[in-house]
């Protein structure tokens, strides 16, 4: 690979038959193929139908802020005015994010379930901090607004 490339699948090989691997023998890469494997799918039906604008209080939005859900513009809020800024209203892009597995195994975490955080707020665990992030662009292709998923 040059470095140029999207993916390890567009790397080419600079030799016919052995394989060459220019520069430092300690910068290599190898894929591992297997018959079994997790392939998550969004549902983009499942978010444009269920796509709706709301406006909350953040006093409202406390157990989202605590598995920092919402906005960067939403901390910072919180960090400038500690007094009141529960009282401040956010409007929120809401949708229902429904992840499929189309893959021929589970998905597993890589987290050990005996390390899993269990979030008092919401009453669960989660098995990772970032399960997906979601970014608002703008005509111009310019993130406007961003969010995430825990799991």
């Amino acid at each position: 690979c040059h470095g140029s490339e999207f993916s390890l699948g567009h790397c080419l090989h600079e030799e016919i038959g052995e394989i060459h691997c220019p520069g430092d023998r300690d910068n290599i890469a190898s894929v591992v193929c297997t018959q079994d494997m997790a392939d998550l799918v969004i549902d983009a039906e499942e978010i444009e139908r269920t796509t709706h604008l709301d406006d909350r209080q953040l006093y409202f939005l406390q157990c989202a802020m605590e598995e920092n859900c919402l906005a960067s513009q939403a901390y910072k809020i919180q960090q400038e005015q500690p007094y009141s800024w529960h009282l401040e209203t956010r409007r929120l892009l809401r949708f229902t994010a429904r992840i499929l597995n189309a893959g021929t195994a589970d998905f597993r975490p890589s987290v050990p379930k005996h390390l899993w955080e269990f979030h008092q707020c919401h009453m669960h665990y989660h098995s990772m901090e970032v399960f997906a992030t979601f970014d608002v662009m703008d005509s111009n292709n310019v993130r406007v607004a961003e969010g995430h998923k825990a799991s």
